[in-house]
């Protein structure tokens, strides 16, 4: 749904006052919350909504389920654009009058402006079922399918609110919105055009113009609208902005500055168009916007938030230094104390930044001595503790900043990261979607959670989070992309060819666009025109290592292997640093039999960064497919000597230490890598498993229920199956059955996880079950010797 469809259904929520018939009461209790409410409500008319706000909640002391005064509680909150407040009140108001029509439509628009279509069309349903010609219930299903891109029925519905109100300019801007995204532009401008003409109140017809016409790209046409705009509200700041961005945007920068200098001339105080202005200048003469910035701090010396965008500019050049001199002069200058504090804070982050621990510690400590409430010092020495990984601090000083801003998108994205450092997952992911309640466009947040989702392969919420956050961020390249890979794993390649022209269109990311549009290619079959795209993202940028290997799964699947080695060639040839095209050749030349000029590439990469890890575990692969396991080890020990803290060639080579039944070494290797990396899963799984199978002795039993406690609730069976096993041999088989029954259920074809369930179950005394599950084991595992051993010895002792 386009942004001016969302602007215009909160025009709805603007439009009108229902009054409310009030039954007649008897009592003077009754009588009082009625004088409160009908106070209430004249206040709200008259436009006294403070007064209307006290006199609505004395009625509801009165009575509490007075529907009416939460209703316009409801009307003041959108009034004041409040939207949870909106809600909440509304929500009420359902809950005591379940057919409260205007109260269900406005809840109705609710759903549709969070993209919940599906619930705004129950409502519409229900408002249909109670007054059969509401123009407004056809309006909202009309929104609704628009939303879904169902254009044949949405025209059907708003027909029929035109039917029942051929007046509303709001339901025939919906209609217009749906000619446009059926194709038929032309006639949705011509219908829009009209329309304008005959209402005295079109701001938001033209804001839907030039929406139009800024997806068809008619510029002419944007422009003169905006002028409109700016004729008929000559203090309303947003349309000289709009109208300079889209000059700028067309190459003409002289016209955007003189657009806004004209805003500047009624309001010569506004500092936000004159930071514009500076960055406008700037685009083209980096010196002629320092000076023209010099030039308004010196005419407005005291002006804070101009010394401040001086140091951001400096900061994005990358001139710390810079940025230190300029927070002096204010540090030093007689600034009002929150801009002082600002600005040593700002000092202390920086020193933070560099290394400089104690005295960012010692400055930010300065500024609390004051005032010990000061969000931004306070941010900085959490911060500070998080560098020292005292949790306890960090969330002690968040917590101080979130009592009074509850809504510090800062403290709250710091305090997730504090969380999933100290392991809390769980606490990290809901202080994240805390985040996303307050500001869905907040990336910081928004890909974790985002990210959360596709590992939980909740691939609609995730696209549903990111369209949100879009509506925030509309170009943001990394929620762009993200989206984009979404569609393509959905084989929705058209959706995925409109994200790719959006990152196109912003330009920031050339490479990347190329290489989706490599992705979605690919994926589609077309493999020559997907190498093509592949190759010009890695001329843009050759570190794109997902590029190179898009690039060499193509070259396979067309099956020309030569042109891949003479492309990787050249490539390693005009790249000499970049080590994926040398390893992607000797994988090459592995597959095709050839492993010593595998082997020989390996070891000209080593030869050339004796710290590639990837060259010693690709050494030791090729090792392992000749049959020779000695050889691979020594690869992996040689890596592990050249880079004696990879936890990566730790865990590949305690993996072949157990293979050849060195388990000691294998501990001993795990036990190193949980030192720097304690929640490394795949790690705790192996290590407990040995602790329990190879040392089984009470204490280490012990620890591996301990280490393994954290996979109740894993997704992952062979981990949830390590925790159960531990805790059957600790003596809890009925604490580990429930798990086993969990995991029989999402792998049943695994015979150790029926052989390890009918042994708990055999210890709880449940014979039969038991027998079941170990009979289902042996079927399972007919060539592991082992296993059959363990299966007959457990069925004997039945």
């Amino acid at each position: 749904m386009s942004a001016q469809v969302m602007r215009t259904l909160s025009r709805f929520f603007m439009v009108g006052v229902f009054l409310l018939s009030i039954s007649a009461c008897s009592g003077s209790k009754e009588e009082a919350a009625n004088r409160y409410l009908n106070s209430g409500i004249e206040l709200y008319t008259e436009g006294e909504l403070s007064k209307a706000n006290v006199e609505l909640r004395n009625a509801l002391q009165i009575d509490p389920k007075l529907a009416s005064a939460y209703y316009y509680l409801g009307l003041i909150a959108e009034t004041q654009q409040n939207w949870k407040a909106l809600f909440k009140n509304l929500s009420k108001v359902e809950q005591l009058d379940p057919n409260h029509v205007q109260a269900k439509i406005k809840l109705a628009y609710l759903f549709l402006l969070a993209k919940q279509a599906d619930t705004a069309l129950e409502k519409a349903d229900f408002i249909l079922a109670l007054d059969p010609d509401n123009a407004e219930a056809y309006a909202i299903k009309a929104s609704a399918y628009l939303q879904k891109d169902l254009y044949d029925v949405a025209i059907e519905y708003i027909d029929k609110a035109m039917e029942k109100n051929d007046k509303s300019a709001d339901i025939a801007s919906i209609k217009i919105s749906i000619l446009h995204k059926q194709g038929d532009t032309e006639s949705a401008l011509a219908m829009l055009s009209d329309l304008i003409e005959r209402e005295d109140d079109d701001l938001h017809l033209l804001l839907l113009r030039t929406e139009i016409n800024e997806e068809i790209n008619d510029l002419a046409a944007m422009e003169a609208d905006y002028r409109t705009l700016i004729a008929n509200n000559r203090n309303e700041k947003a349309f000289y902005l709009k109208l300079a961005k889209l000059l700028n945007d067309s190459q003409r920068v002289d016209a955007a500055v003189k657009v806004l200098e004209d805003y500047l001339r009624r309001n010569s105080s506004d500092t936000e168009v004159r930071m514009v202005i500076v960055d406008l200048l700037s685009s083209k003469d980096i010196m002629a916007g320092d000076e023209l910035l010099d030039h308004y701090i010196a005419r407005d010396s005291k002006n804070a938030d101009l010394r401040f965008f001086r140091i951001d500019r400096l900061m994005a050049r990358g001139s710390t230094a810079g940025a230190l001199v300029e927070l002096e002069k204010i540090i030093s200058d007689e600034f009002e104390d929150q801009h002082l504090f600002r600005a040593k804070a700002f000092k202390a982050d920086l020193q933070l930044r560099n290394g400089q621990k104690d005295r960012a510690l010692q400055l930010v400590n300065e500024v609390l001595s004051v005032d010990r409430h000061f969000e931004q010092a306070l941010l900085v020495r959490a911060r500070y503790h998080l560098i020292t990984e005292d949790i306890d601090a960090v969330v002690s000083d968040l917590r101080t900043v979130l009592r009074n801003n509850p809504e510090s998108e800062p403290a709250l994205v710091m305090l997730a990261n504090a969380y999933l450092s100290s392991g809390s997952s769980q606490l990290a992911d809901d202080t994240f979607r805390k985040v996303l309640d307050i500001n869905p466009g907040n990336v910081q947040a928004a890909v974790p959670v985002i990210q959360s989702l596709l590992e939980k392969k909740d691939v609609d919420r995730s696209e549903r989070l990111l369209e949100n956050a879009l509506l925030r961020s509309p170009d943001n390249d990394i929620l762009l992309s993200i989206l984009a890979q979404i569609k393509l794993s959905k084989q929705d390649f058209e959706g995925s060819r409109k994200i790719v022209s959006r990152i196109d269109k912003i330009g920031r990311n050339p490479a990347f666009s190329h290489y989706l549009s490599g992705r979605s290619l690919q994926a589609q079959g077309d493999y020559k025109a997907a190498v093509e795209h592949y190759q010009q993202a890695l001329a843009i940028n050759p570190d794109l290592g997902r590029a190179l290997e898009g690039l060499t799964t193509c070259y396979l699947r067309l099956g020309q292997v030569e042109k891949l080695l003479e492309y990787l060639k050249g490539f390693r040839s005009d790249n000499p640093s970049n080590m994926m095209a040398l390893s992607i050749m000797a994988s090459v030349y592995s597959k095709r039999g050839d492993r010593d000029t595998a082997v020989q590439l390996l070891e000209q990469g080593l030869k050339q960064d004796a710290m590639w890890i990837n060259g010693y575990t690709a050494l030791a692969s090729n090792y392992r497919a000749a049959g020779d396991p000695e050889a691979a080890m020594a690869s992996l020990e040689r890596g592990l000597k050249a880079v004696p803290e990879s936890n990566l060639l730790m865990i590949l080579l305690a993996s072949a230490h157990e293979k050849l039944d060195n388990k000691d070494r294998a501990v001993q290797l795990y036990e190193k890598v949980l030192k720097t990396n304690p929640d490394h899963q795949a790690v705790i799984n192996n290590l407990a498993s040995l602790l329990t199978d190879e040392y089984g002795s009470a204490k280490n039993i012990s620890r591996a229920v301990k280490l393994t406690e954290r996979f109740a609730d894993s997704e992952q069976p062979y981990f949830v199956d390590t925790y159960a096993w531990a805790l059957i041999k600790s003596g809890l088989p009925e604490v580990a059955e429930p798990l086993l029954a969990k995991v029989t259920k999402m792998a049943p074809s695994i015979a150790i996880f029926h052989y390890h369930r009918g042994v708990g179950l055999s210890l709880l005394g449940r014979g039969d079950e038991a027998k079941k599950s170990l009979l289902r084991a042996r079927d399972l595992a007919p060539s592991d010797a082992s296993l059959q051993t363990q299966i007959s010895v457990a069925l004997s002792e039945l």
